[in-house]
């Protein structure tokens, strides 16, 4: 004797299926973007080009960046001294922009702060 399939199917009520995500559990707790120190950016340049003994067109091939934009960074370290140190003394990596290489440069040149 062959099994016998039964299905009861009630047509009154409709069977509707949603499938959503749930959140997990556990979540990872979200990276913030990191600041660099502007100063600490240019000092690096610096370096590197002296270490490496190239002029600022090889720096600039090198990174991706133009000869004009090499030249910005490395005019910041133009500052004075005393300068200099205070946004060395704030460190390097920041959670939030503390200043901007745009600001230091407008403050060299006179047109800012």
């Amino acid at each position: 004797m062959a099994p016998r399939f039964t299905t009861y199917l009630n047509t009154r009520t409709p069977v509707f299926t949603i499938v959503c995500k749930l959140p997990s559990a556990i979540r990872k707790a979200k990276s913030g973007k990191i600041f660099r120190n502007p100063i600490f950016v240019a000092m690096e340049l610096q370096k590197e080009m002296k270490r490496d003994g190239i002029s600022q067109a090889e720096l600039a091939r090198k990174h991706g960046l133009s000869r004009a934009r090499v030249y910005q960074w490395l005019s910041l370290l133009e500052q004075p001294k005393i300068e200099i140190e205070r946004l060395k003394a704030m460190g390097d990596y920041w959670a939030r922009r503390l200043v901007t290489e745009r600001v230091l440069r407008e403050k060299q040149n006179g047109k800012g702060m």
